[in-house]
């Protein structure tokens, strides 16, 4: 009896932690992958206790900025996107919540799912970095279009999200702690910790790095941006983005879309002109046919090569560049 009295108040314990404000506001704003069902529900749950107004930052590895740490830069969390934008916004509102639920490799359905959950939990507008890489024919087939098989869930439609209406995740219903413990796992190590043994075990067979990585990367970019197409009448991805901006336009969330802007050093290497000047006047028709209530931030020019990484991630000099390209912006959507 004495250890199931003790196991109650340890597990009661936990529960009000998990509950707790200060918990619920670090796993809102800290950025971490979107890597597992519980762990995405803590955060929806998290987000949906926060006060207003509320940003939410969506898209891919881009937008998530993690890649930073791959490249030796410590502390990325306080220097990706979702940090530059509350940086960025602190003079004029500093009550403005900002927060990033990118995710490394994430295709533009994924980041259709994403904002419609985030619109039943209550945001008050979204900042959605989109590339032209999302849009590529790879991604049309059925087992590619969605990077987590959880976030194509049928029962999930017209924005009704199944794990907000399930007891499991919902914050009023029991053990939310575990999803909570789901999400820091994700946090800490950078992924499932699943994924990051099979991860290990892969780079410990493979031994030294092989140079040839970044050639067949950047061939393998070029390949699916040669193939990208924006019609949302006979495309899946480009008609997730339509339907899912159109949804959110009629629910009066303002969405602003920026454009992933390429390293300009690459570019070239990327696409030829004329399929460049095509897919990104594409891409903007896409967007503007989502509805009058978004805002769409083209191709920056200042983003110069040394505010990236490589051939499309950014710095954190370069996600402050973004920052201050957004912000008024935003601002302006939330009036």
């Amino acid at each position: 009896m004495l250890a199931i009295a003790l196991f109650a108040l340890l597990a009661g314990g936990l529960e009000f932690l998990a509950r707790s404000a200060p918990v619920a506001a670090y796993v809102a704003s800290r950025p971490a992958d979107v890597a597992t069902e519980p762990a995405h529900a803590a955060r929806l749950n998290a987000l949906s206790l926060q006060p207003r107004p509320r940003v939410l930052v969506v898209g891919d590895s881009v937008a998530l900025g993690r890649i930073m740490a791959d490249h030796g830069i410590g502390g990325w969390q306080s220097q990706e996107l979702s940090a530059a934008l509350r940086k960025a916004l602190r003079q004029e509102r500093p009550d403005i919540v900002v927060a990033n639920f990118a995710g490394n490799g994430l295709r533009p359905a994924d980041q259709a799912e994403l904002m419609r959950e985030a619109a039943e939990v209550g945001v008050d507008a979204i900042v959605l970095v989109v590339g032209l890489r999302g849009f590529s024919a790879e991604f049309e087939q059925e087992a590619e279009r969605y990077t987590y098989p959880w976030l194509r869930d049928p029962a999930k439609v017209a924005g009704n999200s199944v794990r907000l209406a399930s007891s499991s995740f919902d914050p009023a219903g029991p053990w939310h702690f575990r999803a909570v413990t789901d999400f820091l796992v994700v946090d800490r190590l950078g992924g499932p910790l699943r994924t990051l043994l099979t991860q290990l075990r892969e780079e410990a067979k493979a031994g030294q790095p092989n140079p040839t990585r970044e050639a067949v990367q950047a061939l393998r970019m070029r390949q699916r941006l040669a193939n990208a197409g924006f019609d949302p009448a006979t495309r899946f991805q480009a008609g997730k983005i339509a339907e899912t901006l159109r949804f959110l336009n009629a629910r009066d969330v303002p969405v602003v879309v920026v454009y992933a802007t390429e390293n300009p050093a690459a570019l070239p290497r990327m696409m030829p002109p004329a399929m460049i000047a095509r897919n990104r006047a594409a891409l903007e028709g896409l967007v503007r046919f989502g509805g009058n209530r978004h805002a769409y931030l083209g191709p920056d020019s200042s983003m110069r090569t040394e505010f990236f990484l490589d051939q499309m991630h950014p710095t954190a000099a370069g996600y402050e560049q973004m920052a201050r390209r957004i912000a008024p912006v935003l601002l302006g959507v939330l009036k």
